[in-house]
């Protein structure tokens, strides 16, 4: 059996910067649900995070991205539909975390 030393880590990433976005309603409902069952959970605020690519990754919005990446043992994204796909917001959430942050550490 599994002994955990700390609750599961939930990072919640959303791709709308709307006042009243819905999928950040969504996110922060879910987050309180998972948060009653003992999640230690967190979120990422996408604004200010730079294009990809267009300043070096030691940017410090995308430095913070990258640590509560690394923090996170499990993630939640949640976006509107725009044109079949994504939002360019969450597009770039994802862009800027490294292959290397998602990997399992035991």
């Amino acid at each position: 059996m599994t002994t955990f030393t700390h609750p599961p880590r939930i990072l919640f990433l959303y791709g709308s910067l709307r006042d009243r976005s819905y999928s950040r309603l969504a996110a922060e409902e879910a987050a309180r649900i998972i948060s009653g069952f003992g999640a230690e959970t967190r979120f990422f605020d996408p604004r200010e995070l730079p294009i990809y690519g267009s300043v070096p990754d030691t940017h410090p919005k995308v430095q913070e991205l990258r640590e509560l990446s690394l923090w996170s043992e499990g993630q939640v994204w949640t976006s509107p539909e725009m044109h079949g796909n994504i939002t360019g917001m969450m597009k770039n959430q994802i862009d800027w975390i490294p292959l290397t942050c998602l990997l399992y550490t035991s």
